[in-house]
């Protein structure tokens, strides 16, 4: 089996599990890593982006969190029980709508 994790998870042949905890949780935490290092920057007055280089990372989180997002949709039938089936793809249209909510006050303060 020539394909990896990310490769199975974008046809939607991966199990949900794997895509959730090993792909979706991951991110989220990075993301979070790097949004906090990043405020302490900035409240020390270093390296304070402005400008496109900001919306640069922005772009690059919208696009990799709807791309998991879209993982997790189509991985979601690859569960033993149904209820993962339904929870997740609940889970995924909020997130969506989340996605969506960020990106229009983004947009809105730019």
């Amino acid at each position: 089996m020539g394909s990896n994790i990310f490769t199975r998870a974008a046809s939607g042949s991966e199990r949900l599990y794997k895509v959730f905890w090993l792909l979706w949780v991951p991110f989220l935490v990075l993301t979070v890593l790097i949004r906090k290092h990043a405020e302490g920057l900035a409240s020390e007055g270093i390296g304070r982006s402005s400008g496109w280089p900001e919306y640069i990372g922005y772009l690059a989180f919208g696009i990799v969190a709807a791309w998991l997002l879209i993982a997790i949709w189509k991985c979601a039938s690859n569960v033993s029980l149904r209820i993962w089936f339904w929870l997740s793809r609940i889970y995924v249209v909020v997130q969506f709508l989340g996605l969506l909510q960020a990106m229009a006050i983004l947009v809105r303060t730019a």
